[in-house]
């Protein structure tokens, strides 16, 4: 018979304890006897400890830190001290956890079932080459936004080479829908050093936790902390950003960008002019925009007096402030353009300027566009889908779309570490090693040179590497000197190229704009969300360390929670640990209730990074909040997930009622 996950961990747990109990007060010499009798096989001893070097990968801080290992296997890590992650930390439940993809599988069954069949890696290939010489503008490959290896730099770049269709994902719950410094600026890649920030105003972006460079963000929280005034947090909920910053201005959900053009606005009524480098037509066009702001909506819209924003505008009008929002409607992202322009941290040496591009020299124009545009094309032009250390079933909203686009395509790969919900739909699944698994190559820009950082090999994994299979695909399918000239990561590395912006910055600001509230979709509760530090990472899986700590506000570890507002909760006749059910219309999920007067009574709070409904972690019955959301258009047509609206229902007795 099976064990539950929690049969089994109260058994550790009784384990544990009873040895404490035999060992520190022998109560039980026998136990006691029989656990020093524990050791190593016969005729076998323990080897001595050794640590070896190693690096994360995990983020662009590529942090450094020692393995311990004993007899070969990785039992400990010690990460840098000054540098302290929790990605550190869950390196060695990594690699042996139950998981993981250990060599090239192919399907046998119909998609979406088992089982798969551990194939010659050769087999694999030649499937691969054979689609790709025979419709390479019918394959498309899918490739996370952020990397720093040179390994998976050199599968972009074959991509590309073969005239492949390249699309990015990243992590779409968290990042803007489309960059508005793209659009005013045309420059396509922006560098934001949080180092540089004086103050931080964070228009409800829970910057803390969800910063995509996590040591960036810890560094730059025990800088300004000691300066009063310097972290302000405008949001409806007391996310753990709000917790510590020096002042949370509370509002109705959806207003955060409203609150931000009111301190525009008051900034203008002070004196605060935006920098001299704005062109006469573009000075007008960023006015009219702070003068159309609806002031009367404004002050309503705020749940604090008005005079907390009169102290915040004071405090950043002299010594300005870093402006940041999360994923929102593509007129927000102009809000937060105009907030940094005006308080003068945008442009050359501040905390937001034009990062510079860092490429292999390939031929002719090189584009990829967003993972969504993806999704019109499967079918109609596109019959071959390649996913490249990416999950689009659990990090995008609305992941039914995706499953669509799964079951219409001929054919499915994932390169993956691990079984996720992508991979268990693929036709073909191959393994991707961890840090400190194979050697790589991260190549970083101090602002002045490019900075390899060779990451060695310190437990080599059981499976083919993924240079290995690079190197292969290329002798199969020979391509030209001209299009594809590198055999080896340490060549590709020696030919990077680093492209810098030229030419002066010229904003192009929409000239009939003005802000208007957000359309929720559905009836309901507003959906907010909580970004726990690392769990939003596209490239998380359920891990039992990062699984402890998830949620240290709410205590709530290795499950989906719904936070719920005691108003709220009462009128519900839920209490503390209820399960309940949160749907929009078309989907639903299973969670456990927390009471927290942190959300307000209009709106209910879901998590990322948990609800996995596949693996030796997942929890039956439980889903993500990415099936509770729809994306829609916004004005611009960009597409947007921040404005949705759910029902809770409580299960078990009394269930069946639901609040709107």
């Amino acid at each position: 018979m099976g064990w539950t996950r929690r049969q089994f961990l109260r058994y550790g747990a009784s384990v544990v304890v009873g040895t404490s109990v035999a060992r520190g007060l022998r109560l039980l010499p026998t136990l006691g006897r029989a656990l020093d009798a524990v050791g190593p096989p016969e005729g076998r001893a323990y080897t001595t400890q050794a640590w070896v070097e190693g690096a994360c990968l995990g983020c662009l801080s590529a942090c450094r830190f020692q393995f311990r290992q004993t007899d070969g296997r990785v039992v400990g890590i010690r990460p840098d001290p000054d540098r302290p992650c929790p990605w550190a930390y869950v390196l060695p439940q990594m690699f042996y956890h139950p998981d993981r993809v250990t060599t090239v599988h192919a399907r046998v069954g119909s998609q979406g079932e088992a089982p798969w069949k551990p194939t010659p890696t050769r087999d694999f290939i030649q499937a691969l080459t054979r689609l790709l010489r025979e419709r390479p503008h019918r394959t498309a490959w899918v490739f996370p936004k952020h990397t720093s290896s040179m390994t998976y730099a050199l599968w972009r770049a074959l991509a590309h080479a073969l005239g492949c269709p390249v699309f990015q994902a990243g992590c779409p719950l968290v990042e803007p829908p489309e960059d508005a410094l793209v659009r005013a600026t045309q420059w396509p890649a922006w560098r934001w050093h949080l180092d540089r920030a004086p103050a931080v105003l964070s228009l409800g972006a829970d910057w803390l936790q969800a910063w995509e460079d996590f040591q960036m963000a810890q560094r730059t929280f025990r800088r300004l902390r000691p300066m009063p005034g310097a972290l302000v947090h405008v949001g409806p909920r007391l996310s753990l950003t709000a917790m510590h910053a020096h002042r949370w201005v509370p509002c109705e959900p959806g207003t955060e960008p409203l609150i931000g053009l009111l301190i525009g606005r008051l900034l203008r009524l002070r004196g605060r002019v935006p920098p001299k480098d704005l062109s006469g037509e573009e000075a007008e066009a960023f006015h009219r925009a702070l003068e159309a702001v609806p002031l009367d909506e404004a002050v309503r819209a705020l749940r604090v007096h008005p005079a907390v924003v009169d102290a915040v505008v004071e405090r950043l009008g002299d010594q300005g402030a870093l402006t940041l929002a999360p994923r929102g409607r593509l007129g927000d992202q102009w809000i937060v353009l105009w907030l940094n322009v005006l308080l003068d941290q945008v442009g050359p040496g501040r905390p937001i300027e034009p990062d510079v591009l860092i490429e292999l020299p390939l031929p002719g124009a090189v584009e990829e566009r967003p993972a969504d545009e993806l999704l019109e094309r499967v079918g109609r032009d596109v019959d071959v889908l390649i996913f490249f250390d990416t999950n689009p079933l659990f990090e995008s909203p609305a992941p039914r779309r995706w499953q669509k686009a799964l079951e219409t395509a001929e054919a499915v790969v994932a390169f993956s570490t691990f079984w996720t919900e992508t991979a268990r739909r693929a036709d073909w699944v191959v393994p991707l090693p961890l840090p400190g698994e194979a050697r790589d190559v991260q190549v970083r820009w101090d602002g002045q040179t490019l900075q390899p950082l060779e990451v060695r090999p310190i437990r080599p994994g059981p499976f083919p590497r993924p240079d290995a299979l690079l190197r292969d695909c290329l002798d199969a399918l020979s391509p030209s000197a001209e299009t594809f000239p590198w055999d080896s990561v340490d060549r590709a590395v020696a030919d990077l190229r680093v492209r810098q912006p030229s030419g002066p910055m010229a904003y192009r600001w929409p000239s009939d704009w003005q802000w208007t509230p957000p359309t929720y979709q559905g009836e309901g509760l507003v959906l907010l969300w909580d970004l726990p530090a690392g769990l939003p990472n596209p490239w998380t899986w359920p891990h039992p360390y990062l699984y402890s700590l998830y949620g240290p506000h709410v205590r709530k570890p290795w499950q989906i929670w719904v936070e719920v507002h005691p108003e709220t909760a009462r009128a519900l006749h839920l209490d503390e640990g209820d399960e309940a059910e949160v749907s929009n219309g078309s989907a639903r999920i299973r969670v456990r209730v927390h009471v927290a007067p942190t959300t307000p009574p209009d709106a209910v709070t879901l998590p990322l990074g948990v609800g996995h409904r596949v693996g030796a972690f997942a929890v039956p019955g439980e889903g993500s909040v990415g099936d509770l959301i729809e994306p829609t258009p916004d004005e611009s047509g960009v597409l947007h997930w921040a404005s949705q609206k759910v029902r809770i229902r409580p299960l078990g007795p009394g269930g069946g009622r639901t609040v709107s």
